[in-house]
Protein backbone atom coordinates (compact mmCIF):
# COMPACT_ATOMS: atom_id res chain seq x y z
CA UNK A 1 0.00 0.00 0.00
CA UNK A 2 1.14 3.55 -0.67
CA UNK A 3 3.18 2.73 -3.82
CA UNK A 4 2.44 4.99 -6.75
CA UNK A 5 2.33 4.15 -10.41
CA UNK A 6 4.74 5.67 -12.90
CA UNK A 7 2.28 7.83 -14.89
CA UNK A 8 4.72 8.73 -17.66
CA UNK A 9 3.32 5.86 -19.69
CA UNK A 10 -0.12 6.17 -21.28
CA UNK A 11 -0.59 2.40 -21.04
CA UNK A 12 0.10 2.38 -17.32
CA UNK A 13 -2.19 5.37 -16.85
CA UNK A 14 -5.03 3.58 -18.59
CA UNK A 15 -4.44 0.52 -16.43
CA UNK A 16 -4.53 2.74 -13.37
CA UNK A 17 -7.80 4.30 -14.46
CA UNK A 18 -9.29 0.90 -15.26
CA UNK A 19 -8.36 -0.28 -11.77
CA UNK A 20 -9.92 2.86 -10.31
CA UNK A 21 -13.12 2.31 -12.29
CA UNK A 22 -13.27 -1.35 -11.29
CA UNK A 23 -12.89 -0.40 -7.63
CA UNK A 24 -15.54 2.32 -7.89
CA UNK A 25 -13.09 5.15 -7.20
CA UNK A 26 -13.82 6.82 -10.55
CA UNK A 27 -17.17 6.51 -12.31
CA UNK A 28 -17.54 9.39 -14.78
CA UNK A 29 -15.33 12.31 -15.75
CA UNK A 30 -17.27 15.25 -17.24
CA UNK A 31 -20.03 12.85 -18.21
CA UNK A 32 -17.72 10.45 -20.03
CA UNK A 33 -16.30 7.06 -19.29
CA UNK A 34 -12.77 7.89 -18.06
CA UNK A 35 -11.31 5.19 -20.27
CA UNK A 36 -12.51 7.13 -23.33
CA UNK A 37 -10.56 10.29 -22.46
CA UNK A 38 -7.82 11.64 -24.67
CA UNK A 39 -4.26 10.57 -23.97
CA UNK A 40 -3.41 13.84 -22.26
CA UNK A 41 -6.51 13.72 -20.07
CA UNK A 42 -5.80 10.10 -19.20
CA UNK A 43 -2.35 11.00 -17.92
CA UNK A 44 -3.71 14.02 -16.05
CA UNK A 45 -6.45 11.93 -14.42
CA UNK A 46 -3.94 9.22 -13.49
CA UNK A 47 -1.71 11.81 -11.84
CA UNK A 48 -4.70 13.10 -9.85
CA UNK A 49 -5.51 9.57 -8.74
CA UNK A 50 -1.94 9.05 -7.65
CA UNK A 51 -2.16 12.31 -5.75
CA UNK A 52 -5.49 11.78 -3.99
CA UNK A 53 -5.64 7.99 -3.63
CA UNK A 54 -2.05 6.78 -3.20
CA UNK A 55 -3.13 4.01 -0.86
CA UNK A 56 -6.06 2.78 -2.93
CA UNK A 57 -5.12 2.74 -6.59
CA UNK A 58 -2.55 0.02 -6.46
CA UNK A 59 -3.02 -3.18 -8.38
CA UNK A 60 -5.66 -5.63 -7.25
CA UNK A 61 -3.02 -8.28 -6.49
CA UNK A 62 -1.07 -5.84 -4.34
CA UNK A 63 -4.20 -4.78 -2.47
CA UNK A 64 -5.24 -8.36 -1.78
CA UNK A 65 -1.76 -9.30 -0.61
CA UNK A 66 -1.50 -6.37 1.75
CA UNK A 67 -5.03 -6.91 3.06
CA UNK A 68 -3.96 -10.45 3.95
CA UNK A 69 -0.90 -9.07 5.75
CA UNK A 70 -3.11 -6.68 7.72
CA UNK A 71 -5.51 -9.48 8.68
CA UNK A 72 -2.63 -11.72 9.76
CA UNK A 73 -1.14 -8.88 11.77
CA UNK A 74 -4.49 -8.14 13.43
CA UNK A 75 -5.05 -11.81 14.22
CA UNK A 76 -1.58 -11.97 15.72
CA UNK A 77 -2.29 -9.00 17.96
CA UNK A 78 -5.55 -10.44 19.23
CA UNK A 79 -4.16 -13.95 19.59
CA UNK A 80 -1.46 -12.59 21.88
CA UNK A 81 -4.11 -11.63 24.42
CA UNK A 82 -6.50 -14.55 24.00
CA UNK A 83 -4.82 -17.03 26.44
CA UNK A 84 -5.24 -14.53 29.28
CA UNK A 85 -8.98 -14.18 28.99
CA UNK A 86 -10.50 -17.21 27.31
CA UNK A 87 -11.61 -20.35 29.05
CA UNK A 88 -10.55 -23.86 28.19
CA UNK A 89 -13.79 -25.47 29.24
CA UNK A 90 -17.14 -24.67 30.81
CA UNK A 91 -19.63 -27.18 32.19
CA UNK A 92 -22.77 -27.30 34.32
CA UNK A 93 -23.20 -29.23 37.59
CA UNK A 94 -26.46 -30.00 39.38
CA UNK A 95 -25.55 -29.71 43.05
CA UNK A 96 -29.04 -30.80 44.07
CA UNK A 97 -28.90 -34.17 42.34
CA UNK A 98 -28.67 -37.19 44.68
CA UNK A 99 -24.99 -37.92 45.36
CA UNK A 100 -23.26 -41.11 44.31
CA UNK A 101 -22.74 -43.34 47.33
CA UNK A 102 -19.20 -44.33 48.30
CA UNK A 103 -20.32 -47.92 48.91
CA UNK A 104 -23.49 -49.98 48.91
CA UNK A 105 -25.99 -49.20 51.68
CA UNK A 106 -24.21 -45.96 52.60
CA UNK A 107 -26.51 -43.25 53.98
CA UNK A 108 -26.32 -39.56 53.21
CA UNK A 109 -25.81 -37.57 56.42
CA UNK A 110 -25.16 -34.20 54.82
CA UNK A 111 -25.32 -32.90 51.26
CA UNK A 112 -25.07 -29.18 50.50
CA UNK A 113 -27.35 -28.62 47.51
CA UNK A 114 -26.87 -24.92 46.74
CA UNK A 115 -24.20 -22.28 46.32
CA UNK A 116 -25.36 -18.71 46.49
CA UNK A 117 -28.97 -19.83 46.26
CA UNK A 118 -28.34 -21.81 43.07
CA UNK A 119 -28.46 -25.57 42.71
CA UNK A 120 -27.23 -25.60 39.11
CA UNK A 121 -23.84 -23.95 38.69
CA UNK A 122 -21.20 -23.57 36.01
CA UNK A 123 -17.69 -24.90 36.48
CA UNK A 124 -14.82 -23.88 34.25
CA UNK A 125 -11.11 -24.42 34.00
CA UNK A 126 -9.37 -21.18 33.08
CA UNK A 127 -6.00 -20.56 31.53
CA UNK A 128 -4.55 -19.73 34.97
CA UNK A 129 -4.92 -23.47 35.80
CA UNK A 130 -7.66 -22.84 38.34
CA UNK A 131 -11.22 -24.09 38.50
CA UNK A 132 -14.06 -21.62 38.97
CA UNK A 133 -17.67 -22.14 39.97
CA UNK A 134 -19.89 -19.29 38.86
CA UNK A 135 -16.76 -17.14 38.52
CA UNK A 136 -15.53 -17.90 42.04
CA UNK A 137 -12.23 -19.73 42.31
CA UNK A 138 -12.04 -23.13 43.95
CA UNK A 139 -9.30 -23.10 46.55
CA UNK A 140 -7.55 -25.95 48.33
CA UNK A 141 -7.28 -25.07 51.98
CA UNK A 142 -5.54 -26.56 54.99
CA UNK A 143 -6.32 -26.16 58.65
CA UNK A 144 -3.58 -24.68 60.81
CA UNK A 145 -3.56 -28.12 62.41
CA UNK A 146 -2.57 -29.75 59.10
CA UNK A 147 0.48 -27.62 58.34
CA UNK A 148 3.96 -29.10 58.54
CA UNK A 149 3.97 -32.39 60.39
CA UNK A 150 0.69 -31.75 62.20
CA UNK A 151 -2.28 -34.07 62.02
CA UNK A 152 -5.96 -33.40 62.72
CA UNK A 153 -8.67 -36.02 63.22
CA UNK A 154 -11.41 -35.98 60.58
CA UNK A 155 -14.25 -35.27 63.03
CA UNK A 156 -12.41 -32.22 64.36
CA UNK A 157 -11.58 -30.97 60.88
CA UNK A 158 -15.20 -31.34 59.83
CA UNK A 159 -16.35 -29.27 62.79
CA UNK A 160 -13.74 -26.62 62.09
CA UNK A 161 -14.79 -26.37 58.45
CA UNK A 162 -18.49 -26.20 59.21
CA UNK A 163 -17.89 -23.49 61.81
CA UNK A 164 -15.85 -21.46 59.32
CA UNK A 165 -16.89 -19.19 56.49
CA UNK A 166 -15.75 -21.36 53.61
CA UNK A 167 -18.27 -22.56 51.02
CA UNK A 168 -17.72 -26.30 51.04
CA UNK A 169 -18.21 -28.27 47.82
CA UNK A 170 -20.25 -31.45 47.72
CA UNK A 171 -19.37 -34.76 46.13
CA UNK A 172 -21.33 -33.95 42.96
CA UNK A 173 -18.52 -31.55 42.12
CA UNK A 174 -16.00 -34.34 42.77
CA UNK A 175 -17.87 -36.77 40.52
CA UNK A 176 -18.22 -34.25 37.72
CA UNK A 177 -14.50 -33.53 37.74
CA UNK A 178 -13.79 -37.26 37.86
CA UNK A 179 -15.98 -37.80 34.78
CA UNK A 180 -14.27 -34.86 33.03
CA UNK A 181 -10.58 -35.30 33.88
CA UNK A 182 -9.65 -32.55 31.42
CA UNK A 183 -10.96 -30.15 34.09
CA UNK A 184 -8.51 -31.33 36.73
CA UNK A 185 -5.94 -28.54 37.26
CA UNK A 186 -2.33 -29.49 36.82
CA UNK A 187 -1.28 -27.96 40.14
CA UNK A 188 -3.85 -30.08 42.00
CA UNK A 189 -1.92 -33.24 41.20
CA UNK A 190 0.95 -32.66 43.63
CA UNK A 191 1.80 -30.14 46.31
CA UNK A 192 4.93 -28.01 46.56
CA UNK A 193 6.72 -30.94 48.19
CA UNK A 194 5.96 -33.23 45.25
CA UNK A 195 3.44 -35.25 47.27
CA UNK A 196 0.11 -36.39 45.80
CA UNK A 197 -2.79 -34.21 46.88
CA UNK A 198 -5.91 -35.95 48.20
CA UNK A 199 -8.67 -33.39 47.72
CA UNK A 200 -11.71 -33.70 50.02
CA UNK A 201 -15.26 -32.56 49.30
CA UNK A 202 -16.72 -31.88 52.73
CA UNK A 203 -20.08 -30.69 51.42
CA UNK A 204 -21.24 -34.33 51.50
CA UNK A 205 -20.91 -36.71 54.46
CA UNK A 206 -21.91 -40.38 54.46
CA UNK A 207 -22.48 -43.03 57.12
CA UNK A 208 -22.13 -46.77 57.30
CA UNK A 209 -25.48 -47.81 58.84
CA UNK A 210 -24.11 -50.98 60.33
CA UNK A 211 -21.22 -49.37 62.21
CA UNK A 212 -22.27 -45.72 62.41
CA UNK A 213 -18.89 -44.63 61.04
CA UNK A 214 -18.84 -41.41 59.00
CA UNK A 215 -17.05 -40.97 55.71
CA UNK A 216 -16.08 -38.18 53.31
CA UNK A 217 -15.09 -38.64 49.69
CA UNK A 218 -11.95 -37.43 47.94
CA UNK A 219 -10.27 -37.17 44.55
CA UNK A 220 -6.63 -37.61 43.58
CA UNK A 221 -4.37 -38.03 40.57
CA UNK A 222 -2.15 -41.09 40.47
CA UNK A 223 -0.52 -43.32 37.85
CA UNK A 224 -1.60 -40.99 35.07
CA UNK A 225 -5.31 -40.83 35.83
CA UNK A 226 -7.93 -39.58 38.27
CA UNK A 227 -9.13 -41.72 41.16
CA UNK A 228 -11.85 -41.26 43.79
CA UNK A 229 -12.21 -42.89 47.16
CA UNK A 230 -13.55 -42.24 50.66
CA UNK A 231 -12.03 -41.90 54.11
CA UNK A 232 -13.23 -42.68 57.61
CA UNK A 233 -13.49 -39.56 59.80
CA UNK A 234 -11.63 -41.30 62.61
CA UNK A 235 -8.50 -41.04 60.43
CA UNK A 236 -5.97 -38.23 60.63
CA UNK A 237 -5.71 -35.51 57.95
CA UNK A 238 -2.23 -34.33 56.94
CA UNK A 239 -0.79 -31.50 54.82
CA UNK A 240 -1.47 -33.40 51.58
CA UNK A 241 -5.21 -33.63 52.39
CA UNK A 242 -6.69 -30.21 51.46
CA UNK A 243 -10.37 -29.30 51.47
CA UNK A 244 -12.03 -27.99 48.29
CA UNK A 245 -14.02 -24.82 48.84
CA UNK A 246 -14.86 -21.53 47.16
CA UNK A 247 -12.92 -18.36 47.74
CA UNK A 248 -14.96 -15.82 49.68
Amino acid sequence: MGLKYDTSSEEICKELLKSAVDDGLVIMVDGENPLHLSNGDVIAMANKLNSFFPDLVTSKEEKEEEEKDEIIEAIGRHTYHIPQRTTCAKHTIDLGAPPKLPFDRAEVVKHITEIGGKSVVEIELRSDDNLYIDRRKIILSLSERQIGEKRIVGHELRQELEDGEQVLLNSNVEDYIFEHPELFPEHWKKDENGEIRYIYFWGSIFRNPSSGHLFVRYLFWGSGSLHRDYAWLDNGWLRQDPSASLAS
